[in-house]
């Protein structure tokens, strides 16, 4: 978002979850024109996703000043804030002694439960882009929708993340959307560090020598 922001950008930020471990909040907010966590709002609880659309919804309607928004939902966590609207999944009811450990429940139960979690995120990202829509926001826009880690649902013997290096943990989507209706070449291998490449590029900036990751744009990789 620094990038954006030195190229004329405004820099917005809203999203759940603790962001304040070892200073990553200090880290987020450099550079931003608008930063909002749900920490900030008593309202919400830390790891609710609903304070992410009360934040777009007091959003001003689209000016024409280029706008960066960075969306962070816990939705798919363990730990968010799940309603019940989205139990489709059964059985799913967990306790905080299955959530902390979940080899202790029922398998299937622990996959119904993830399933429901990304029903829910699916959903609170669905509304964003509508009041986004509604806003103007998303009539020259480029979408990113990333994950930042997979999870490991028994596949190898234990659930969770952050502990081994099989597919499950990292293999995360990354789904581009541009309104311009350019395609990505590259489709199939990238890695978060392309993120930022490919959307300088999308945006005709250009893409600075020092970073990480390559545009998706390029050619494929052979």
């Amino acid at each position: 978002h620094s990038y954006l922001k030195r190229s004329g950008y405004r820099v917005v930020f809203s999203g759940s979850g603790k962001l304040s471990w070892e200073g990553l909040d200090g880290i987020i907010s450099h550079d931003m024109d608008y930063f909002f966590r749900s920490e900030f709002d008593e309202n919400y609880s830390i790891n609710d996703d609903m304070v992410i659309l009360s934040s777009l919804r007091r959003l001003p309607t689209y000016d024409g000043n280029p706008t960066f928004l960075y969306l962070h939902y816990m939705s798919s966590h363990e730990s968010g804030r799940h309603f019940s609207q989205y139990k489709k999944f059964r059985p799913a009811e967990k306790n905080l002694l299955t959530c902390i450990f979940p080899e202790m429940d029922d398998q299937q139960s622990v996959i119904n439960a993830y399933d429901n979690h990304i029903l829910q995120f699916d959903d609170m990202a669905r509304q964003s882009v509508q009041i986004l829509q509604d806003k103007g926001y998303m009539e020259n826009s480029i979408l990113v929708i990333y994950g930042d880690h997979g999870e490991a649902l028994n596949e190898h013997g234990y659930f969770g993340h952050y502990k081994n290096l099989y597919q499950e943990e990292i293999h995360v989507p990354i789904i581009f959307s541009y309104s311009k209706g350019r395609f990505l070449k590259n489709t199939r291998l990238a890695t978060l560090h392309d993120i930022l490449p490919t959307v300088m590029d999308l945006a005709g900036l250009d893409i600075p020598e020092q970073i990480e990751g390559i545009s998706l744009m390029d050619e494929p990789v052979p």
